[in-house]
This record gives structure tokens, C-alpha cells and sequence, in this order.
């Protein structure tokens, strides 16, 4: 993560597919794997990456919706609308128990379900 945070995400990426190779689990390591290669333009192997992730842990913190958010950019809008409310279902209080989904979050969806 230092690598990362030094914006040298070459080299994240690096350590990263150490640390799943030694735990192949790590949802965490396939997460940040995910954002460091959005860092360097590679959308598609960014969204296997979250995708692995999520497959360890389907709640991780951040992946569903960084997966959906690169879908968009893919042009995928069917897979990105799907994982928007797939979100929206496991959080119908939104990110923070009491706060309430945000309206963006449900004009993203409606969006991506739009585009297709």
C-alpha cells in the first residue's frame, strides 16, 4: 500500500500479486490490486480483480461499487446496473446505519439501467 500511496502503482501491483500468492483470500490485496490498475488505465483487470474480491467476501467494503463505477466506464451498463442495486439491496440504510441512501446513489443505478 506504501507503493500505492506514493502513486508508483506499477509496483503496488507487484506486491500485491505477492501477497495474493501467498493468500490467494486476501480480498483486501485483490481489492487494492483493483484500484492501483485503475490508477494505470487497465479497467478490465481492474474489474476481475474487485470481482475476486467480491467472490471472497460479497460485502467488501468498496468493491461492488468501484466494480460498477469501471463497468460504467466500460460501457457495460447492464453489469454496472446490476451491481448498483445489488448495492442498494445489502444496504438499504446506506453506507452508515441511519443515514439513509443517498439519491445519487439511486440515480447511478437508474443511469447504468438506462444506458443499457
Amino acid at each position: 500500500m506504501d507503493h500505492a500511496d506514493k502513486k508508483d502503482h506499477a509496483a503496488a501491483v507487484k506486491h500485491y500479486d505477492r501477497a495474493i500468492k501467498k493468500d490467494a483470500r486476501n480480498a483486501q490485496a485483490h481489492h487494492e490490486r483493483g484500484m492501483s490498475l485503475l490508477e494505470l488505465g487497465k479497467n478490465e483487470e481492474a474489474v476481475a480483480s474487485f470481482t475476486r474480491a467480491l467472490k471472497i467476501d460479497s460485502k467488501f467494503p468498496g468493491s461492488r461499487s468501484w466494480r460498477a463505477n469501471t463497468l460504467m466506464e466500460l460501457e457495460r451498463f447492464s453489469e454496472a446496473a446490476k451491481d448498483r442495486l445489488l448495492y442498494l439491496e445489502h444496504n438499504p440504510d446506506g453506507p452508515h446505519e441511519g443515514m439513509g441512501v443517498a439519491p445519487t446513489d439511486w440515480y447511478d443505478c437508474a443511469e447504468a439501467s438506462i444506458s443499457e
